[in-house]
């Protein structure tokens, strides 16, 4: 796995963090998010430079989840979007700012971003 850069720790946006979700990648986690399982409504805000792990344990967990939302660079010439590029995306419009780890705004993303939505895969 990539090591994390600082800007790996960055926060979501209050304004997209939906209320009552289950977060496998919190600020200051007490867990690994991607050797548990996940519950519920998911919202996962993963570091950027692990993107890949992260999208392939959501498309594991996603039968076992009401639902899982990622928030993601809209890099659509990765690799990783291959994993996604078939499912529902949400394509946000502008760039976002993010929060450091104390909470403080940071400037905006050099990119834009993407809200991906799995669903349990109907049998």
């Amino acid at each position: 796995m990539k090591p994390l850069k600082e800007t790996d720790f960055w926060r979501t946006p209050p304004d997209l963090y939906p209320p009552d979700c289950f977060d496998p990648c919190p600020v200051n986690p007490t867990f690994d998010g991607l050797t548990i399982y996940w519950h519920g409504k998911v919202f996962c805000n993963p570091p950027y430079s692990q993107a890949k792990e992260w999208i392939e344990k959501a498309l594991i967990e996603r039968n076992r989840c009401q639902s899982i939302i990622l928030l993601l660079p809209n890099w659509t010439d990765r690799k990783w979007f291959q994993l996604i590029k078939d499912e529902e995306i949400e394509f946000l419009q502008g760039k976002r700012y993010f929060l450091d780890r104390d909470g403080n705004r940071r400037d905006v993303a050099r990119w834009g971003s993407m809200l991906v939505k799995l669903y349990p895969n109907k049998q």
